[in-house]
């Protein structure tokens, strides 16, 4: 009886410690192609692409909302930085941190650099399958599709 109890514990154990484990991983191969980019001379559109890419529909229609009054008007009202690195100046090179909270959001760290303040922002990751996408995004605690939704509201976007 004893054995069963234990064995039990160990896979449950072993279950609940690899929750996030994917959500992590999806967020860390982001980030690990952001880098990637380190020679290309306009790294702050390539950046919002991949973050666009690794977002769900709602997300991108925001995105594609405010790119379209962008592409129109010339105006930054909303998106005037890259959300994967909280900023529009940022340093690749900058140490990152991944904490998995809970079993669907990863925090992501990024240590100062030289000429770069650290920042964090914290991702909700969704997986079905092998499939994952970024349900939403906080940023100093708020709900990133409810703060850009308002910005693009109040700017009539």
């Amino acid at each position: 009886m004893k054995k069963i109890i234990v064995l039990s514990f160990f896979a449950l154990w072993s279950s609940i410690s690899m929750a996030g484990d994917k959500e992590e991983e999806y967020i860390r191969e982001m980030y690990g192609l952001s880098i990637g980019l380190h020679h290309i001379k306009d790294r702050v559109d390539d950046n919002r692409s991949i973050f666009y890419n690794y977002s769900n529909d709602k997300i991108k229609s925001l995105l594609d909302r405010d790119s379209t009054h962008h592409d129109k008007t010339g105006d930054v009202d909303c998106m005037g930085y890259v959300v994967m690195w909280q900023g529009q100046d940022f340093d690749i090179n900058a140490p990152l941190a991944y904490t998995t909270i809970g079993k669907d959001k990863v925090k992501v760290e990024i240590a100062d650099s030289e000429w770069v303040e650290g920042r964090s922002v914290t991702y909700q990751v969704q997986c079905k399958g092998d499939k994952c996408e970024i349900v939403e995004v906080y940023e100093d605690g708020k709900p990133f599709t409810k703060e850009l939704e308002a910005c693009l509201k109040n700017n009539g976007i």
